[in-house]
């Protein structure tokens, strides 16, 4: 702010800031915050022993310029990953290879800013990939003459992406339609 009289010129600059939690405001400048994770993220992943998990962790943070850390941990130990991810914004891939059983458990993400230290990590499961469950409880929402409409329950999809099937058949076995989804 600047003050001008014909004798007196003022300049006259504040900075303040108030703790409300991991919040900060600047005075005039609006909120600041230091990281805390994104909702919505997906965090289990399904991978098998020597293949590569693709672990994406989001932030939320003001300003954005973050620094981000991986961790691993299990049962029995808790390591530091390092140059092991792609970071970009408020954004980092980590790639993760499970080589034995001991490589399964929490991979954990923390961001940190000029604000300050993530409070609470990011938690991602790391499990070993299974076979996954069939769909459950199927219904036809719509059926006319030259369409058809199903719904299905999807069970647990094993940690791996899935592809389904379908096929349409006669009471007497004669297969109408064959796609897959």
């Amino acid at each position: 702010m600047t003050i001008a009289e014909p004798r007196l010129l003022l300049n006259i600059s504040w900075l303040k800031f108030e703790v409300l939690g991991h919040r900060w405001v600047r005075a005039g400048l609006g909120f600041a915050d230091a990281p805390v994770c994104r909702g919505g993220q997906k965090q289990a992943y399904g991978v098998a022993r020597d293949e590569t998990a693709k672990v994406s962790c989001e932030l939320d943070a003001d300003p954005a310029d973050v620094v981000f850390q991986w961790r691993f941990n299990n049962s029995f130990e808790e390591r530091h990953l390092a140059a092991m991810s792609l970071d970009v914004g408020l954004r980092s891939v980590a790639s993760y290879i499970p080589r034995s059983r001991a490589d399964y458990g929490s991979l954990l993400c923390w961001g940190k800013n000029s604000v300050g230290l993530q409070l609470k990590p990011c938690v991602f499961s790391i499990q070993a990939a299974g076979p996954p469950e069939p769909l459950s409880n199927c219904n036809v929402l719509n059926a006319t003459a030259d369409s058809l409409q199903i719904a299905c329950d999807s069970g647990y999809d094993g940690g791996l992406e899935q592809t389904f099937h379908l096929e349409v058949t006669s009471a007497t076995g004669f297969v109408f339609f064959y796609r897959y989804l």
